[in-house]
């Protein structure tokens, strides 16, 4: 019982989420940390401390205002997720999450995601702590990303795309990326929805890799 409702409600945040996100391309700030709290609590209970950890490093280090310096901050999540998982027992499962956080958490750096997208993900990622829904995930968010491109085939969007991946390659956050996203992004919290809801409700399906 506990469990079907842990589900509705899960289902439930992550529809409004996706709603909000689609109509305003912004998600409620106590909504997207509510997501991520839960994730980590659920890691934490199921004893996933190195998952816990990593996540929990993630947010802090963003939000450390003397920590300005966006390199110091790479350096510093991914020095704390690999000495994190050196030191704890490394399953597939813990591996790829870890892996899959720390990939989040630097495409936010670099303004490739938005903050409530990459605090979603790493949220659903502390939660599930599973290769297959960072498989998933990954499926979702690139698979729809590349429909709603080839839909809206806006010069716009392919502008802010192309932007994105010339300014990572030169190793540097974009700054005009907030004006762009409002102008010509495309909204992604759906994306990362989907995966939520699919693995919450399909675990047969979909859980059959740790």
């Amino acid at each position: 019982m506990l469990d079907l409702i842990f589900r509705l409600a899960l289902t439930a945040a992550l529809g409004y989420a996706a709603y909000v996100d689609w109509r305003t391309m912004r998600v409620p700030f106590p909504l997207m940390w509510s997501i991520l709290i839960v994730g980590v609590v659920v890691a934490a209970f199921e004893r996933q401390w190195t998952v816990v950890i990593v996540a929990v490093a993630a947010a802090v280090i963003s939000s450390l205002a003397f920590l300005a310096v966006v390199y110091l901050r790479i350096a510093l999540i991914i020095g704390i997720g690999f000495s994190v998982w050196l030191a704890t027992d490394q399953t597939d499962a813990v591996t790829a999450t870890v892996i899959a956080i720390c990939f989040v958490w630097l495409l936010f750096e670099f303004n490739l995601v938005g903050g409530a997208d990459a605090t979603i993900a790493i949220g659903l990622l502390a939660m599930f702590h599973s290769a297959a829904f960072v498989a998933l995930l990954a499926i979702t968010t690139l698979g729809g990303s590349l429909l709603m491109l080839i839909a809206r085939h806006r010069l716009g969007a392919g502008r802010v795309l192309l932007g994105a991946a010339v300014n990572l390659w030169k190793m540097k956050p974009l700054t005009v990326y907030d004006y762009d996203l409002e102008q010509n992004g495309m909204p992604a919290a759906w994306k990362i929805a989907l995966a939520g809801v699919l693995f919450a409700w399909m675990p047969t399906f979909l859980r059959l890799y740790p």
